[in-house]
């Protein structure tokens, strides 16, 4: 009885195990788009004071996407990120090379984006599958407000939910796109410039001084040039 206890028990936590590794490889969304308060972030956003420099994205990877291929179990994906203003403009975007045949892309792509906060209202990461003999089709996308991409600052690393346009909403959706996201303010660069100038500065002294003689070895050379002219 008390083996068959211990086997139980074993059995429980083999279990328990499986769940928590089922649980762990779920494609659950660190942060669910849908679930931040746009409107509540953005009058926030407009208290603060204006926040420029620069933003780094890197599109790393993603999962589960939706099969466009004729035989319905692959797709060629690429990424295109884009800073977008309060109208849903695209202000600047870049894209990623394609991945062929994969529902799993990985990239590793790194962007850099001037962003100024009166102007950027939207950071967008859309997946769309390329096609050689047509348009390209949407696959999904990430939309998250520049405030809330601030408040996680300097840098955060998440899955996220891809989701259907707003404007498109009938535009099936489906899997995970991860994102890192970096931001360096216009004072820290500022400040990074002055520091790389004085170092500059620093090792230009230090080169002169290296190449140039005491004053004792100077005055040597003199005395020996003027001996020389004496003797002559």
């Amino acid at each position: 009885g008390g083996g068959g206890g211990s086997a139980g028990g074993g059995g429980g936590d083999a279990a328990d195990g499986k769940a928590k590794a089922a649980d762990g490889n779920r494609m659950a969304s660190d942060v669910d788009p849908a679930a931040v308060n746009v409107q509540q972030l953005l009058a926030e956003a407009e208290l603060r004071a204006p926040l420029t420099g620069v933003l780094f994205v890197t599109v790393i990877s993603a999962r589960g996407l939706i099969a466009k291929d004729r035989g319905g179990s692959s797709a060629d994906p690429y990424c295109i990120v884009s800073l977008l203003d309060a109208k849903n403009k695209d202000i600047s975007s870049s894209e990623t090379q394609v991945r062929r045949r994969t529902l799993t892309p990985e990239w590793r792509k790194k962007f850099s984006m001037s962003l100024d906060s009166t102007e950027a209202k939207y950071v967008r990461a859309e997946v769309r599958d390329s096609d050689m003999f047509g348009p390209s089709q949407f696959l999904g996308e990430v939309r998250l407000p520049v405030a809330a991409v601030f408040d996680a600052m300097p840098s955060f690393e998440r899955w996220f939910a891809l989701g259907a346009r707003p404007d498109k909403p009938d535009k099936p959706a489906k899997g995970e796109l991860l994102l890192h996201f970096n931001f360096v303010s216009t004072d820290t660069v500022a400040e990074e410039a002055r520091a790389q100038r004085a170092l500059f500065a620093k090792r230009r002294r230090q080169l002169k001084a290296a190449l140039t003689p005491p004053p004792r070895v100077v005055r040597a050379r003199e005395l020996r040039a003027g001996a020389g002219g004496n003797a002559a």
